[in-house]
């Protein structure tokens, strides 16, 4: 059975970098905040992001009369899954992997409560300079290629598997054929 998930790609968009980076994505993703409201998961790839996203959302988020949970702003996983629990509907998640992770888990059984809609606003690399991917890194004669684009393939399969499969536990284990 062929599983039919919306895809949209943001166009146009500055470099991550660059000044106004945020709130050109802050504008994309709102717009998708009015078409599908609460039971929303950002997937953010590192702190910085996460402190801007929350920074540019903040305001656009409560206008909207939705709730913005926030890892390391609106109190630790426990804490934020609780809140989102309490009200799934008006709730917009901000988080990194494992957030995600940990709350479509808890999820599997409530799947009418899990997030219906996933932005990821870039893609998950690993840390370059991390000490650990470094030296896993040596044993590649071409370690962006052989490793770093592996992982970020198994992430994504992971962040991909864990959400469809949560919407709809009905899913075979093995959605992600290599």
């Amino acid at each position: 059975t062929p599983y039919k998930i919306p895809f949209y790609c943001a166009q146009n968009l500055p470099e991550p970098n660059a000044p106004g980076y945020y709130k050109a994505c802050t504008k994309s993703i709102t717009k998708i905040l009015e078409k599908h409201k609460g039971k929303t998961f950002i997937v953010t790839s590192s702190l910085a992001s996460l402190e801007n996203f929350n920074k540019e959302l903040e305001y656009e988020i409560s206008e909207k009369g939705l709730i913005l949970l926030s890892e390391k702003f609106s109190g630790g996983i426990g804490k934020i899954i609780d809140q989102y629990e309490s009200n799934p509907e008006k709730s917009i998640l901000i988080g990194g992997i494992y957030l995600l992770e940990r709350l479509m888990t808890g999820m599997a059984e409530k799947s009418h409560r899990s997030p219906n809609t996933l932005i990821i606003q870039k893609l998950p690399f690993d840390v370059p300079n991390d000490p650990l991917i470094q030296e896993k890194s040596k044993i590649f004669e071409d370690p962006f290629r052989e490793f770093t684009m592996a992982e970020l393939n198994l992430k994504l399969k992971r962040i991909i598997h864990t959400f469809v499969k949560t919407i709809d536990n009905k899913l075979p284990g093995n959605l992600f054929k290599n």
